[in-house]
């Protein structure tokens, strides 16, 4: 990891880009005493020697779904900085890490009220202020985050409970190895009762192959969730074609009713023909019987 330090100071009038000489005399025993943590202390050139070395190719992780979807498995996860940059290993259940920014306080817990299975996981946010705070995939390489390919859409489901409203906040890994935050879904209305959330994503930007999604809490409240799940969504042209059958299907049933009424109407419209008299063939039939009898 390398550490980049601009200018030290021993006056309290340093630039934004300083830092005092006591901060870093303090950064710099603390470091020491990292040593047997097995953290060493090297320059740039001792790291990497002095010539360029062939870039190493990180191998494509295989598609995967959720891990640990139910959160049933405990292990480490990560609590984030408000960047969402650099995950600090804690307890919590295995793959998933706990993120956030902006001005509030958030408290996740793994609790038994789960949906399926044994666990779930409770967000409480209080002293809210701006921000928003969400439970999500661990930030890696593949392992736990969400293996993914460019141009593709993708299906994205959790089960959720609380008093807040909600969304999905999807981040994603772009080529430089470097999470950032993409895009959100619509809200989520708050519910007493296990609900579903469900949402598309727009197609995955060119360079991206991985994401790391999870239902956001961005008011003062709890949200509970569980049972997430994730994978290709089915292609566009399929869904549109069958969107086009079945509305060619309700237009040809209108254009049927539309033709029977009009026949109908018509049909009442026409006048009836006029009744033929039979009193003249009656008047003969009986003139030729009276000449007959005579």
């Amino acid at each position: 990891m390398p550490l980049v330090l601009h200018h030290v100071c021993p006056a309290d009038n340093c630039g934004e880009l300083s830092i005092r000489d006591a901060t870093f005399r303090a950064f710099v025993a603390w470091l020491a005493r990292q040593r047997g943590r097995g953290i060493v202390v090297e320059t740039m050139r001792q790291a990497i020697g002095g010539r360029v070395r062939p870039t190493v190719a990180v191998p494509a992780a295989r598609p995967h779904g959720v891990v640990n979807p139910s959160l049933e498995r405990a292990g480490p996860s990560a609590v984030t900085n408000p960047s969402m940059e650099t995950p600090d290993r804690s307890g919590a259940p295995s793959c998933w890490m706990e993120g956030g920014y902006g001005r509030n306080t958030a408290h996740w817990q793994r609790i038994r009220q789960a949906r399926t299975g044994r666990w779930a996981q409770r967000l409480t946010v209080t002293h809210y202020r701006s921000g928003g705070a969400e439970f999500l995939q661990l930030f890696d390489l593949g392992e736990c985050a969400l293996p993914v390919r460019a141009g593709r859409s993708y299906e994205l489901s959790a089960s959720y409970r609380g008093t807040v409203t909600t969304q999905f906040s999807v981040y994603y890994r772009n080529a430089a190895g470097r999470w950032q935050y993409w895009t959100s879904s619509p809200y989520f209305s708050p519910s007493g009762q296990w609900a579903k959330a469900d949402w598309r994503t727009p197609p995955v930007p060119a360079g991206i192959t991985g994401l790391s999604f999870g239902l956001s809490a961005f008011a003062n409240g709890t949200l509970i969730t569980d049972d997430y799940r994730f994978g290709p969504a089915p292609a566009r042209t399929a869904q549109v074609t069958a969107a086009r059958a079945a509305l060619l299907a309700v237009l040809l049933a209108i254009a049927t009713a539309i033709v029977r009424w009009l026949a109908r109407r018509r049909r009442a419209a026409w006048p009836a023909p006029p009744a033929v008299s039979a009193a003249p063939a009656q008047a003969r039939d009986r003139s030729a019987r009276s000449s007959s009898s005579r």
